[in-house]
This record gives structure tokens, C-alpha cells and sequence, in this order.
């Protein structure tokens, strides 16, 4: 009978035993599918994270190339505009040659209050020069910074305004201020032609003498000065 007991508990332990690794093992089982269950959760988030990761990076490739494209297109049109416009600047020069019908500017004065012998000098000075240069000398004279060289009799001059020993020179600053008159004149008659103000150079100018007009007073009164002038520009 104690055999028979004996072996009757034996038997119970050993299945005791085995429900316990039984169980024990299906706990295991349970936490390493939790734990798999949960590697596969991260996996899917990471992936779901790199995926958005390229899809921004993907947007901002996008966004670049149209930022690209669009400076690409404004500096496309701006160069067209310049081009147009140079066009433009090319195509009426080219009008206004083909319509010149002259080749020089002219400016003229009639009966100018100054001295012939005054403006023949002048003339005989600023013949062959630019407009401008001609324009920045007479200033210069207006000036007395420089004096234009006289021919002939001159009156007597006191030491230190004589220009040199062999040179005679004087300022006429009333006759310098109607030349610079006239030739602005004649540099804005060269540039209603289309000239170009660096090609410009005084072709002719000349001075005659004007009407001749008498002051009243005793004895036969007294003569005014009156001088015409007439000043061509051309193109060189």
C-alpha cells in the first residue's frame, strides 16, 4: 500500500511539475511575443519616420528647382528687356540716320553787342574743338584763369597782366558769355540730329560785322558794336 501511495504522489508531482513548466514556458512564450509584438511596433515607426524624412526632403527638392526655375525665368526676362531695350536704342539710331538729311548742326546770332575783333580772336581759338572743351575754356576766361591771345595794337599793360614776354592775351568775359550762348545752342540742334556729343567738333564759325547803330549826342553821336555769328558742327 505504501508502494502504491508512493508512486501515486510521484506521479502527481511529475504532473504538477510538468503544468508548472507548462505554464511557465507559455508565460515565456507570451513575453517574448510581447516583445517581438513590440520590435515590430518601432520597425513600423521607424520606418513610417524615414519615410516622412524623404518625403520632406523630396519637398524641399521640389521646392528648390521651382525657386531655381522661377530666378531663372526673372533673369530670362530681364535680359530679354535689356535686349529689347539695346534693340530698341539700335533700331532708332539707325531712324534717325536714315532720316538726317544733314550732316552738320548750324547756330547763328544777329547784331550781338560785343567787338568783332573780340569774337574773330575767340574764334580763330575754339575752331576745331568740341563743343564742350570750347564751352570749359571761355568759362575760363570769364574766369581769368586763361586769356585768349590778341593780333594787332593792344594798349599798354601794367607788369604781372601781361601773359609773357612774347605772347598778348586779354579776357573778353562780356563777348566769352555769348559764345557759350550760342554754342549750347548749336550742341542741342547736333543732338535733335542724333549726333554723338564725343564725335562732335566745331567744323566753321566765323564773325562778321553787324547793323551799325548811333548813340544821339554831340557830334555825330557814337557807334554801337553789333557782330553776327554763325557756328557749324559736325561729326568727325
Amino acid at each position: 500500500m505504501d508502494k502504491e501511495k508512493r508512486n501515486e504522489e510521484e506521479v502527481k508531482t511529475k504532473e504538477i511539475s510538468e503544468e508548472i513548466k507548462e505554464e511557465e514556458e507559455g508565460k515565456e512564450e507570451k513575453i517574448k511575443g510581447k516583445d517581438k509584438g513590440k520590435e515590430k511596433v518601432e520597425e513600423k515607426k521607424k520606418v513610417k519616420e524615414e519615410e516622412k524624412e524623404e518625403g520632406e526632403k523630396e519637398e524641399k527638392k521640389e521646392k528648390e528647382g521651382e525657386e531655381e526655375k522661377k530666378k531663372e525665368e526673372k533673369v530670362k526676362k530681364k535680359e530679354e528687356k535689356e535686349g529689347g531695350g539695346k534693340e530698341e536704342e539700335k533700331t532708332k539710331k539707325e531712324k534717325i540716320e536714315k532720316e538726317r538729311k544733314k550732316d552738320f548742326a548750324i547756330a547763328r546770332a544777329y547784331d550781338l553787342p560785343i567787338s568783332k575783333k573780340k569774337a574773330v580772336e575767340i574764334c580763330r581759338v575754339i575752331k576745331n574743338l568740341n563743343p564742350k572743351e570750347a564751352i570749359s575754356l571761355l568759362e575760363d576766361v570769364i574766369k581769368l584763369k586763361k586769356a585768349i591771345p590778341m593780333r594787332g595794337e593792344i594798349p599798354h599793360r601794367k607788369k604781372g597782366k601781361r601773359l609773357s614776354k612774347n605772347v598778348q592775351g586779354r579776357f573778353p568775359s562780356k563777348a566769352a558769355k555769348y559764345f557759350i550762348k550760342v554754342l549750347k545752342q548749336a550742341i542741342a540742334n547736333a543732338n535733335q540730329l542724333g549726333f554723338d556729343e564725343d564725335k562732335m567738333y566745331i567744323y566753321k564759325i566765323k564773325a562778321d560785322k553787324g547793323s551799325t547803330i548811333y548813340r544821339p549826342g554831340r557830334f555825330f553821336g557814337r557807334k554801337f558794336k553789333r557782330t553776327h555769328l554763325y557756328i557749324e558742327i559736325r561729326e568727325k
